[in-house]
Parts: structure tokens; sequence; C-alpha cells
């Protein structure tokens, strides 16, 4: 690869760790609001210390990624920005796992609303990251899976004819959004480099 396609490459890469971290606060707001008043509905079901380890975990998760997003707005050369991009990704694919882990461990057999909670939660929460993680493929993909399949697994084990057909629909709407997210991904690119080439006819 030549140093001009090297610079390119590298360029396109500092955009879209950009955009990702430009996206960290919005999605860390909406996470924390989501797992305080997921585990306020619980509690009465599961009043456990699982429950509460969940609560603390995802919210000191939350508060990690906050301050990781703070470091990089304020220096980020401070590491490359792979490096960057490497920790976005595994602490966004930690978060996805949070909801999957409350899908797979929290789904009460015996009260169907708050099944109904729990599925909403984690594929709207798979459904709305395509607007903050969709730029990089890897990112988006990780969070869903992580999120959903727990999902489906767990509702499939229910065994019964209805959660047959949810974890199906599941399926279909995890397909749905992996398309999506590469249209929406196509999208970023094109402004990304569209940017650039009104900034270089600018400047030149």
């Amino acid at each position: 690869m030549s140093i001009q396609a090297n610079k390119a490459e590298q360029w396109y890469q500092e955009q879209v760790v950009e955009v990702l971290y430009g996206n960290v606060k919005g999605a860390i707001i909406g996470s924390s609001i989501n797992i305080a008043l997921v585990s306020f509905v619980l509690w009465p079901i599961f009043p456990t210390y699982g429950l509460l380890l969940w609560l603390i975990f995802g919210q000191a998760l939350n508060l990690f990624r906050l301050y990781i997003s703070i470091r990089y707005n304020n220096d980020h050369s401070s590491l490359s920005t792979r490096n960057w991009l490497n920790i976005h990704r595994a602490l966004t694919c930690i978060s996805g796992a949070m909801y999957g882990i409350l899908a797979f461990f929290f789904f009460s057999t015996e009260h169907p609303l708050h099944q109904i909670l729990v599925i909403l939660l984690a594929g709207g929460m798979g459904a709305a990251a395509v607007g903050t993680h969709s730029v990089d493929k890897i990112t988006y993909q990780s969070f869903l899976f992580a999120a959903v399949v727990p999902l489906i697994i767990r509702s499939y084990m229910e065994g019964t004819d209805v959660h047959m057909v949810v974890s199906a629909m599941l399926c279909l709407l995890m397909l749905i959004m992996l398309r999506a997210a590469n249209q929406s991904k196509q999208i970023m690119v094109d402004n990304i480099y569209m940017s650039q080439s009104l900034r270089y006819r600018a400047t030149h």
C-alpha cells in the first residue's frame, strides 16, 4: 500500500473514531436511564443480589465510558487512533452484553409483561445503536449480537409456540437492523469523504 493510501486510510479511521466518540454521551445517557428504570421495575420480581450487581456494574460501566470519552476529547493524541477504536469497541461490546445478561437471567416465566419489557429493551437498544455505532461495522455488530442473541436463546428455551415465534421474529429483526446499519454506515462514509473533498477544494 502506498504512503498516500496509508494516509487516506489513517485519516478515514480518525474520522470514524471521532464520530463514535461524539455519540458516546448520548448513548451513555440513554443506557443509564434504561438500566435504572428496568432495575426498578424488575426489583419486585427479582429482589436479589444478582439484579443489584447488574445495576451497579451497568452504571459503573457507563461512568467509565464517560471517563474514556472525556479523555479522548481532552487529549486524543495520548493514544493511537487504532487504540481508541479498540477501546470503544470493547466497551461497546460489554455494554451490549449487559442487555444480553439481563435478557438471559432476568426473563420471568410467570410475568409476561416483564418479558415484554426485557424484549423491548434488548431489541430497542439494538435498533437505537444503528444511529450511534453503525459508522463502524465491528462496533455495531458486537453490540447487537451481545445484546440480542442471548434474548433469542432465552426466549427459545421457554419452549412455547409463542416464544419460538418471538425468537424467529427477533432473528428477522436482527437481519433488518444489520441491513439498516450498513445503509447508515454508507451514508456516514459518503458524508465523511464529501466533507474532505469540500475542505480540499476550499484550500486548493
